[in-house]
């Protein structure tokens, strides 16, 4: 297939966004944190024409966040970066209007990168496609609001409040909420809904379906926006998965529905979705390793914080177990957080839900009516819950070496390279102090 020409599409972009000064592109290396290099516009538009594409070094797969290699990793090779002018968000900030967009990598080739995430991701919505299904993702972004003490200390901005309230304190903070959602639709990024979430300072903004890939991108430009935003009125919006054992966590709720591109006969559309949820659910020790990447990951999922709980399950409407069944083809996986790559995340659970349609894997867990944690051995087994979820990062990692299958779906190189990566995370994070690492994390998710 011919590759579309980009640059018809910027000049018109231009053409009609004549006030456009800067050029950001986004880069999401396994760490999940947005990384970014800068352009003056008519530089990108000179690159554009000569056909040129800026360049990272091929170790950001192997970078730490502070800026050390992972053991083994080594500072050679290039990755060439492809802008998606196809998907632009427009964005003012710092007083100036920039043209934002997400990339891919390549290689000089042309070639897509084995290890590129969002490439990856594209790829098995593809395949879905092929398949005869047509993916729709919606993300939930639900984050904290934290205050700055003069001892750099973070503490919970609005105490006095709780799940869809409004309380006097809360309209404190209303500017600033109403202030994101005017932002974000001015952006072109459509609100679904907004509302006060359970923890101190937490709030939720619930994004539209889209699918796979421009779902993720307008998820990470929505974060971003939020934070700045937030930073405006001398606030810290965090992603941290759990500030307080009092409170139940933040998460990254997604809702994933497949739907038949051409009519199905009676009774396909429920079977090849349960063979599609069979798939996660065989396949979830291993996925954890992509949608809860680090160890505080794991102190948010327990039982009875609506967290989505510690058992491979599924049920209608049960906020207890890690997916809930909202329609016949459609389930809110809830074990995912603000510290995963998203793009990594949401192709681990493709590539495991396709190899269930592939596999025809039986549901054999049926529909879990009460949180499993709270249920007897007896009980679980009755309804076919029998696979306790790993408890830390390193056991997930080590469901995912064990998992070839969905090494082989998701794809053995990128699967390779990210295992690599998040042990070497896993021992630098595990050196610090628990409040040295928790004042690292919290500044940069």
């Amino acid at each position: 297939m011919t590759e579309r020409n980009p640059l018809p599409k910027w000049r018109d972009f231009l053409s009609k966004n004549r006030d456009i000064e800067f050029v950001w592109l986004y880069f999401i290396p396994y760490h999940g944190l947005p990384l970014v290099r800068m352009f003056p516009v008519a530089r990108f538009t000179e690159m554009l024409e000569w056909e040129t594409r800026p360049t990272i070094p091929s170790c950001i797969t192997h970078l730490l966040l502070n800026d050390t290699l992972v053991s083994g990793a080594d500072p050679t090779g290039v990755i060439y970066l492809k802008p998606d002018v196809w998907n632009i968000f427009c964005q003012t900030t710092a007083g100036s209007r920039k043209a934002v967009m997400m990339t891919s990598w390549f290689d000089e080739d042309g070639s897509p990168r084995d290890e590129c995430p969002r490439s990856r991701l594209h790829t098995l919505g593809g395949e879905l496609g092929q398949m005869g299904w047509r993916p729709l993702v919606g993300f939930e972004v639900e984050v904290v609001f934290l205050e700055i003490d003069p001892n750099g200390d973070y503490n919970a901005a609005g105490k006095n409040h709780s799940w869809s309230t409004m309380t006097m304190e809360d309209y404190t903070f209303l500017p600033m909420v109403e202030e994101i959602v005017r932002t974000l639709l001015q952006m072109d990024i459509e609100i679904q809904h907004f509302h006060a979430e359970s923890g101190p300072g937490q709030w939720e903004f619930v994004l539209p379906p889209n699918n796979p890939v421009s779902a993720v991108d307008t998820l990470v430009i929505a974060r971003k926006m939020i934070e700045v935003i937030a930073a405006r009125h001398n606030l810290r919006a965090t992603l941290y998965p759990r500030l307080s054992n009092q409170y139940a966590g933040t998460a990254s709720h997604v809702h994933i529905s497949v739907n038949p591109i051409n009519q199905l006969q009676d009774g396909e559309l429920d079977q090849r979705s349960d063979f599609f949820l069979a798939g996660v659910l065989a396949h979830l020790p291993a996925v954890l390793a992509f949608t809860l990447p680090q160890d505080i990951s794991y102190a948010r999922v327990q039982t009875g914080v609506w967290s989505g709980g510690e058992y491979a399950a599924w049920g209608w409407q049960n906020r207890e177990t890690p997916l809930r069944r909202v329609e016949r083809n459609r389930f809110e996986f809830k074990l995912l957080d603000g510290l995963a790559n998203p793009y990594i995340a949401l192709a681990a659970i493709l590539a495991a839900g396709i190899d269930g349609i592939r596999s025809r894997t039986e549901l054999t867990a049926w529909d879990c009516k009460r949180p499993p944690g709270l249920m007897c051995e007896e009980e679980r087994k009755a309804v076919g819950v029998t696979t306790m979820l790993p408890k830390s990062i390193n056991a997930s990692l080590d469901c995912l070496v064990a998992d070839r299958k969905l090494q082989e779906v998701l794809g053995s190189t990128m699967t390779k390279s990210y295992i690599e990566f998040k042990r070497g995370e896993t021992a630098f994070l595990n050196a610090m102090a628990p409040q040295e690492r928790f004042k690292f994390l919290v500044c940069r998710y």
